[in-house]
């Protein structure tokens, strides 16, 4: 990662929304209609797929529903994966955009079968970590009330000090 802010960061160019064939236009037409997508939303999607075709050996023009099978969308989003430039979040917002355009593609009947979303998801190992919660046992929260209940300084005023280390 580039340490100097001043310093221009190289992006990865992405074929531009006029290259792309008129079924990527139709499904930016269905976003909002169907899927009530807002505009910004259709913006950042319509990018994860021109993405996903940046990093495909088929040019703009021949991207299309068939385009991509399992094994070859799970090796473009290893590609995309190993890219120090794309961001987990930039490769999760992508892989939602292609799962909502072949979602459309299966809807309008363009093909029988597509990628599992789900799988490459796991593959490319960008499920959301989860964190198990920690919990305070019974005699813990009976020494919390305890001690927010005593009065021990005599005039009734909480003693901060230890209801915080209470509390710890």
């Amino acid at each position: 990662m580039n340490k100097d802010p001043w310093t221009t960061v190289a992006y990865r160019a992405l074929p531009t929304a006029d290259e792309m064939p008129p079924v990527y236009h139709e499904w930016l037409h269905w976003l909002p209609l169907y899927e009530d997508k807002p505009i910004h939303t259709v913006r950042a999607y319509g990018q994860g797929v021109r993405r996903v075709v940046s990093y495909m050996d088929v040019g703009p023009g021949g991207f299309g529903p068939d385009s991509l099978d399992q094994a070859g969308l799970t090796d473009t989003v290893r590609s995309m994966r190993s890219d120090p430039e794309v961001s987990r979040a930039t490769l999760n917002q992508t892989l939602a955009a292609l799962k909502s355009f072949f979602d459309f593609c299966i809807a309008d009947r363009l093909v029988k079968q597509v990628p599992d979303i789900a799988r490459i998801r796991k593959v490319a190992r960008l499920d959301v970590p989860q964190v198990d919660p920690e919990y305070y046992r019974p005699d813990e929260i009976r020494e919390l009330y305890t001690e927010a209940s005593s009065q021990d300084n005599g005039q009734g005023r909480v003693r901060w000090a230890s209801r915080d280390l209470a509390m710890c």
